[in-house]
């Protein structure tokens, strides 16, 4: 495997895991910000 193609590949990796970090943790402050200010 190439360097080029292997950084790349690294930084897909890194940033789908960081969306779908993102995706869980979003919904999820909403509901505690939901329950907090009820």
């Amino acid at each position: 495997m190439q360097s080029s193609t292997f950084l790349l590949f690294s930084w897909n990796v890194r940033l789908v895991t960081w969306i779908g970090k993102l995706l869980i943790s979003c919904p999820f402050i909403t509901f505690l910000n939901v329950m907090h200010f009820r």
